[in-house]
Formats: C-alpha cells, structure tokens, sequence
C-alpha cells in the first residue's frame, strides 16, 4: 500500500483549487497530468470477436425462436458472426491523453507571436540585430509549486510514450548587435492562463559564458491503468516519483544568471553564440 506523504496532500489541494477555477480545457490539462492513465483499449482484433459473437448470438436467437430451428439457429450465429467480426473495429482510434495534450500544446503556440513580441519590447530594427542570427528555443521547464512554504513537484510527467511533458513552457529569443546581446522570453502554463514576459540586454564584455548542461529533474510517472483524479489516495497510488534529464541553456553574467529548458537541439547554436562571445571579448 503506498505511503500518502505530506506532498501528495499538498500537492491534492493545489490540484484541487486549480479545479475550481479552471475552464473546460484547462480542466483537461490539469486531468491529464493529476490522473491516472485511462484503462488500456481492447485490441482492433478483441473488439471484431466480441462484436461478432454479439451479433451472432442475437441473430440465432431470434432466427431460432422464430423457426423454432436449431439448424436455423446455428446457420444465424455464423452469418451474424461474419457480419459482425467483419464490420467492427472501423472508424477513427481514441487518441492517447499524450495526444490530446499535445494538441493543447500546439493551439495555443499558433496563437503566439514571440518573435515579433520580441522585436517590440526590445525597440531595435531587425537590421541591427544581425551580428549573428538570431537563436529561439522552447519547451517544457522544470514546474515546481510553493505549496505551504515548501517546493513540492508540480505538472511534470513522464508519458506513457516515454516523453516528458510539464504543465509549464517558455520560449526564448535571443538577437546579437555589434555591442549587446539581447534576451526575450515568453514563458506560460496550460492550467490557469499565468504568463510573464522577461526582457533583458547584456554587453558582451559582461557575459561570463553561455552553457548547456543535462540536468536530472524530479517527475511523475504515472503507473498501471485504472482511473481516479486529484485525490491524495489517487496520487499516491497511480504515480511513482522518478527523474528524467532535461537539457538547460544558461546565460551567466557576474551576480546573475538566466536559464531555461528545451527539448530543442540547440549545441550548434550555442557553440556560434560562444564564438561571438570570444571574438567580442578578444576586441
């Protein structure tokens, strides 16, 4: 039986009170990340036998009742039979709750316009930013809730396809002029609409160095099938705590540092940035 430690009491309140305020699609993030995974789908086959034994059987009851016939009986069930093992199992599968969530994901970035944001608050004309080109990254960070002053962990979880995901996303962009770096990130989460814009500028004198490292984070990993939502015996029992590595850029000055998360690809970027960093400092 598994331990209901005070974070899983804390972490059920919170969960709970983002219910409270949260619209339908809201509510469906915050299910997919507080529950358990839906109970694993019968097979396309499994679903054509029991359709076509169902079938089968209605067919040869009522031809049997009707005839009064064994014969006409059986000669039914194996016609229902057919008919249902072979017209079953069609139409379009249920999408996973990773998908759906996903989906989520993707709607609102196509709502965004982060680069041009970026342009605005920044107040420069493009043609001054083309040192070099500009670098964008995004992805899930690291969601970690104060929850009666202790850090408890939020919206991460590991799916079932093995992907971290987290209730939490940023985007960043990054332009270079001849004298300055500068740094604009949208950062947001899908459960209660919370959204912070940081605009910073660095000269590059100032810059200590820009790094990526891996860094292992704490995350849920939801086990078995079954259903059960938000409650403490529920979260207890449907999850493991587990970690998962995640890749973070950090920009560090003296006193200071700026870092995020992405699952993007970034080394080559990072290593042109780098390189700029040197020539720039060598000058």
């Amino acid at each position: 039986m598994a331990i209901i430690t005070q974070e899983n009491l804390q972490r059920a309140n919170k969960i709970k009170l983002l219910k409270e305020t949260a619209n339908f699609e809201q509510n469906k993030v915050i299910d997919y990340f507080s529950c358990m995974p839906e109970p694993e789908p019968l097979s396309k086959g499994s679903i054509k036998l029991l359709m076509g034994f169902l079938l089968g059987f209605i067919v040869a009851l009522v031809l049997g009742v009707a005839s009064k016939s064994p014969l006409l009986g059986l000669l039914g069930f194996v016609v229902g039979f057919a008919v249902g093992y072979k017209t079953s199992g069609k139409g379009s599968p249920k999408k996973s709750k990773e998908a759906e969530f996903d989906e989520i994901v993707s709607k609102q970035r196509q709502q965004l316009n982060t680069y041009q944001a970026a342009l605005n608050k920044i107040g420069l004309d493009e043609d001054q930013l083309k040192e070099i080109a500009p670098v964008s990254f995004e992805g899930f960070q690291d969601d970690v809730w104060k929850v009666g002053g202790n850090e408890v962990v939020g919206f991460n979880k590991v799916g079932k396809d093995q992907k971290f995901r987290s209730g939490k996303y940023a985007i960043t962009h990054m332009f270079f002029s001849a004298t300055q770096v500068y740094m604009y990130q949208y950062s947001f989460n899908f459960y209660n609409n919370e959204k912070k814009e940081r605009t910073e500028e660095y000269f590059y004198q100032d810059i200590t160095n820009f790094s990526t490292l891996s860094e292992s984070i704490n995350t849920y990993m939801f086990m078995g099938s079954g259903s059960g939502c938000t409650g403490a015996k529920a979260n207890a029992n449907a999850t493991k705590m587990t970690t998962t590595n995640i890749q973070r850029f950090a920009l560090i000055v003296p006193g200071d540092r700026f870092s995020c998360d992405t699952q993007m690809d970034i080394e080559q970027s990072v290593q042109g940035m780098k390189a700029k960093l040197r020539e720039k400092k060598n000058v």
